[in-house]
């Protein structure tokens, strides 16, 4: 989110605060491109996401997301995440305070998908 006034907030849902790891795959995949960006969320609803990660996506650019989300405490079991999404907004770094990261609108998901994590 931003401080900007000017701005207006376009949110439909409530986002909550939290970090999960996310590998972020352009869309259409490119033959001999890895296409994969690691990044991290800062807050998430089930209608979108602000993903800190690279600026190197465009405004419009569709997505898909994989993310593992821990479902008990000792952080062993979960489910895996994979949905569609469209880049709405970049954020450019303002070192030190304002990491880089891109707001996407999330499109649809896959059946989430029981998973073992490995023992860390």
């Amino acid at each position: 989110m931003t401080d900007d006034p000017a701005v207006s907030e376009r949110r439909t849902a409530l986002r909550r605060q939290v970090s999960i790891p996310v590998w972020i795959e352009k869309l259409p995949p490119r033959v001999n491109h890895p296409s994969l960006v690691r990044a991290q969320t800062r807050d998430i609803s089930h209608r979108g996401a602000f993903l800190l990660a690279p600026a190197i996506f465009n405004v419009g650019q569709p997505l898909r997301l994989e993310m593992g989300v821990a479902t008990d405490q000792s952080q062993n079991l979960g489910l895996d995440i994979k949905c569609e999404a469209v880049v709405v907004r970049l954020q450019r770094a303002v070192p030190p305070e304002v990491p880089s990261g891109v707001a996407v609108r999330i499109l649809k998901f896959d059946t989430p998908r029981p998973v073992q994590f490995p023992e860390i």
